[in-house]
């Protein structure tokens, strides 16, 4: 017979646990026997939210956009309510510079739902094809490296390896300049990182740091409109919505997604990615030396570390 135990003293939103201890797997591990779907309570006003853990209701959620909508209009991808930081950030935003510049339409492929979703995916999907990835190997080999030999012996994995190797390669295939990567890292980190004095500096704001990233994107958008090349940038410009191109807003937004979400979530795989490697014991066949300096992972572990690890975690 289970032994349910009340569910009252899980709390979701106590990002202090979070970043101290990491995820609270005992909380999930209860709410996926007592109640894989779940409606967790709001705080100061908030409306709460749900929390669907179960494998079987995340896979049929996950095929019913109709219930579970990204949309904004719907409900779709919020913020948790009165004291969310990043949330605030987000409507500073989207009412002082894209609402006064390029108008209302602040949508990203995060609050949209099929078939509207699929559209815009389709837009850069062949750029990443199996095949078309397997092309970059050289190239981010090459970074990869490059990287490497100019670290000390002693590193900070997540710090010096796991975030601006992703942005090097997100910058490269936007066509940006070699000498913006630092400033794209930086721009992101803060554009995202709400009041997070981590990533913050005095004086510095989520704000000015989107609207530094905007100017970025402007000047690739002009270039690449007088000159088209075989990067995103140029793609997303050559891309049809319903047979239209894409608005200059949904262009800076789908630009800010890559720049911000791609390189946060490649980030977190590497770096949880590593760790596993160093405390998880009996690894199996995810990894087999190939000399005294160089390990192969499988693609099992790949897969394994994106699955369960948190890619988008953000405080």
């Amino acid at each position: 017979m289970t032994n349910h135990q009340p569910l009252g003293d899980i709390d979701l939103r106590n990002l202090d646990r979070w970043a101290a201890e990491g995820p609270p797997h005992d909380f999930f591990a209860r709410l996926r026997e007592d109640s894989p779907l779940w409606r967790h309570p709001g705080v100061d006003g908030s409306p709460g939210f749900w929390v669907v853990s179960g494998y079987e209701q995340v896979s049929v959620l996950g095929r019913c956009p109709h219930a579970l909508s990204s949309d904004a209009g719907n409900g779709g991808v919020t913020g948790l309510g009165p004291g969310d930081e990043l949330q605030a950030a987000f409507d500073a935003a989207e009412e002082e510079l894209f609402g006064a510049t390029l108008g209302n339409d602040v949508k990203m492929l995060l609050s949209l739902d099929p078939p509207e979703h699929t559209e815009y995916r389709k837009v850069l999907n062949r750029l990443f094809t199996p095949g078309a990835v397997s092309e970059l190997t050289p190239t981010v080999t090459d970074l990869a490296r490059s990287l490497l030999d100019r670290l000390d012996d002693v590193i900070d994995f997540t710090t010096d390896v796991a975030m601006p190797l992703p942005m090097q390669v997100i910058g490269d295939l936007l066509g940006a300049p070699r000498e913006t990567h630092q400033d794209l890292l930086r721009w992101s980190n803060e554009a995202v990182a709400g009041t997070d004095p981590e990533y913050l500096p005095d004086g510095g704001s989520s704000l000015a740091a989107a609207m530094s990233l905007a100017q970025l994107f402007a000047v690739l958008r002009m270039e690449r409109e007088a000159n088209p090349t075989g990067d995103l940038v140029s793609a997303l410009l050559a891309g049809r919505i319903n047979g239209e191109p894409m608005s200059g807003l949904r262009f800076m937004m789908y630009m800010l997604l890559l720049t911000t979400a791609g390189n946060e979530t490649t980030r977190n795989a590497m770096s949880h990615g590593v760790w596993a490697l160093r405390n998880t014991q009996n690894n199996g066949n995810a990894c087999e030396r190939t000399d005294r300096s160089s390990i192969r992972l499988s693609k099992r572990f790949f897969g394994g570390r994106v699955r369960c690890c948190t890619s988008a975690a953000t405080r």
